[in-house]
């Protein structure tokens, strides 16, 4: 039987020692009702995972010591990062949990001119809490990146630190993206920026194709937001190599 996996912050490790406080703390003891002297596995967000000895469960926190550690074989090795305009509801942490499942690096909530729901001032902090919650269940044990949200305007100075940027839009329909990538096979670093519900509005697909965004169609079906973004990113999973391990 597999080990049950747990995420913490660095800040609760030290000298081979590691506590487990608050949601950890009680999935631990009053969810699984694990008990003194089983093991678990640790992730704190560093590419490692820490086996642990339960040596103490108190009535706030529970006392582990690291037996040993491995390297993680479940983080992505491509580096990709989704720029996803907000959407409404429960969609954006459905999202986070999905992009982390497939091995997306970062998500960037980012605000358009069509964008409806403009994100609440703890929407950041909860889709961290939510990648930090799901990573666990997919493995790896660095979770996705949740960035402060920006306005498109300002992502576009940031296009230069990608191989390739991609720009799924649904008034294109010549430029597939099996060719594009087939023209961009060895690149490391990926962008792709989704819209809302709304989409995008011509100058702003102007503007992000001036600063290297490629268009590109995602067939014959026009697709919600959140569909679109999960499945480009496993589009770009497969293309790149991130199945075949």
């Amino acid at each position: 039987m597999e080990l049950k996996r747990f995420f913490i912050d660095k800040a609760n490790f030290n000298n081979n020692q590691i506590t487990l406080d608050g949601v950890e703390h009680n999935h631990l003891s009053n969810v699984l009702r694990l008990k003194k002297g089983e093991h678990i596995i640790v992730v704190m967000g560093d590419g490692f995972d820490y086996e642990c000895e339960i040596c103490d469960i108190l009535k706030k926190e529970t006392k582990l010591k690291v037996l040993n550690k491995t390297k993680n074989v479940y983080d992505p090795k491509i580096n990709v990062t989704i720029y996803q305009a907000i959407i409404k509801g429960d969609n954006m942490p459905l999202v986070v949990q999905k992009l982390n499942e497939l091995g997306v690096n970062t998500l960037c909530p980012i605000i358009t001119k069509f964008t409806v729901a403009l994100g609440s001032k703890n929407l950041v902090q909860k889709l961290t809490n939510t990648a930090n919650q799901s990573v666990k269940q997919c493995k790896r044990s660095i979770p996705l990146k949740i960035c402060e949200i920006k306005n498109i305007k300002d992502i576009v100075q940031e296009f230069k630190n990608y191989d390739l940027v991609l720009l799924p839009y649904e008034k294109e329909n010549s430029n597939n993206i099996q060719s594009v990538i087939n023209t961009h096979i060895n690149a490391k670093n990926i962008a792709v920026v989704v819209g809302s519900e709304g989409g995008f509005d011509v100058d702003e697909v102007e503007m992000l194709e001036n600063y290297g965004a490629i268009k590109v169609t995602m067939g014959p079906r026009i697709l919600r937001a959140e569909t679109a973004c999960i499945a480009l990113s496993s589009v770009l999973m497969y293309a790149f190599g991130e199945w075949n391990k």
